[in-house]
């Protein structure tokens, strides 16, 4: 999964046309999956001592899982998420 620079602004247009069905359209397509993890330094930690990373990406970590696939990890509902995008 990567973000190439020339796709914000189609971004921002669909968002723009789409009003709040885009933000349902974004959701349709994320898998999440809840972990019983409520602290920050505990997830962090036992990501990083299984070998994978966990670079901090605004409110969220990011984990790579080979050099192309990523997802996201964020707090939600007082625990941490793994958030995937369904088409990985």
């Amino acid at each position: 999964m990567s973000i190439c620079i020339l796709a914000i602004p189609v971004a921002l247009a669909m968002r723009a046309v789409m009003g709040k069905k885009f933000n349902e359209w974004v959701e349709s397509n994320t898998m999440r999956f809840a972990t019983n993890f409520k602290n920050e330094k505990d997830l962090v930690r036992t990501v990083k001592n299984a070998g994978y990373d966990a670079e901090e990406w605004g409110t969220s970590y990011k984990t790579h899982i080979d050099k192309d696939l990523w997802f996201l990890w964020e707090f939600h509902e007082n625990k941490w998420q793994a958030n995937f995008s369904k088409s990985d």
